[in-house]
């Protein structure tokens, strides 16, 4: 399954990468109607880790959605790579969204740069326009026109393709992995208590605070606090802080983010620029509801 799961994302993102996929005014081309399908199946998969006893059928229908859900999990490393933990996997899956983001960036630099330098060729091909008037015999001026300027190379048409598909793509490569990344950072919150400490509830092999030993004393001889409770790990203290910041960057700041793009251009979500970076949020709307908030 996993596999299956790999080997077609891989095809998806060749497909919306390799070719522009037209559709109608609305915005709706079959692979934004295929992204918005994966977001929804990547949400419900969700379901499968609540403490819910689902029934056989449904638990496997939502294994087969959970690969969709975009991740190192995808992977299994944990058999690949040795001592693979949850820190590990945190870091990753937080790792994954900038990676990608980056990646588009860079790819799009690239495909300027080489825009750019096509079209100084084609400048130079097309020459210094002449003077616009030039004298003949007998006094008068006839307007000579202008060369005709050379086409674009091959090179100058793959790199604006090339540049519009990743400006589209980049976004919705953000909300494939959105749902893991957010995920992982709620995971870090998530405390199991046991007989012999508090550990990670992602990872019991994770402890997170320790309990009295038999002479009253916390590991290291520490005295613990009034409460009776032994401090937090050293480990865990550092990455509190550090989980907090990205809990507000990922799980809040992406769909904040997204909000204030499609309020911001809440009057232009007909326009071919909005279409073509947001419109798997918003093209499941009735285009009367879209034009009247365009209104």
């Amino acid at each position: 399954m996993v596999a299956a799961a790999g080997v077609a994302l891989i095809l998806f993102l060749i497909a919306i990468f390799a070719k522009t996929w037209g559709g109608n005014d609305a915005g709706a081309g079959p692979m934004t109607k295929v992204k918005l399908a994966t977001t929804h199946l990547q949400l419900l998969a969700l379901l499968r880790d609540y403490d819910v006893a689902w029934p056989a059928t449904t638990l496997q229908a939502l294994g087969w959605a959970d690969a969709l859900n975009v991740g190192v999990s995808l992977t299994a490393p944990e058999c690949l790579v040795k001592g693979w933990s949850f820190w590990h996997y945190y870091a990753s899956s937080q790792a994954l969204p900038a990676a990608a983001v980056l990646l588009c960036v860079g790819v799009y630099a690239a495909a300027g740069a080489v825009a750019a330098r096509a079209g100084r060729s084609r400048a130079t091909a097309a020459g210094a326009p002449p003077d616009a008037e030039e004298a003949v015999e007998g006094g008068e001026a006839t307007v000579t026109p202008p060369p005709p300027t050379p086409p674009l190379s091959r090179a100058a048409r793959i790199a604006a393709a090339v540049r519009e598909r990743c400006w589209r793509n980049a976004f919705w490569l953000v909300t494939l992995l959105y749902p893991r990344a957010a995920q992982a950072a709620l995971q870090l919150f998530s405390l199991t208590k046991l007989n012999t400490g508090t550990y990670l509830g992602a990872d019991l092999g994770i402890l997170v605070r320790p309990i009295p030993g038999p002479g009253g004393l916390c590991p290291g001889g520490v005295a613990p606090a009034a409460s009776g409770l032994c401090p937090l790990t050293r480990t865990f203290k550092l990455m509190v802080p550090v989980g907090a910041a990205i809990l507000a960057a990922i799980a809040l700041g992406v769909p904040a983010f997204f909000f204030a793009c499609l309020w911001r251009s809440r009057k232009r979500l007909g326009e071919r620029d909005v279409l073509l970076r947001y419109s798997f949020l918003y093209c499941g709307m009735r285009r009367e509801e879209r034009e009247r908030r365009e209104t």
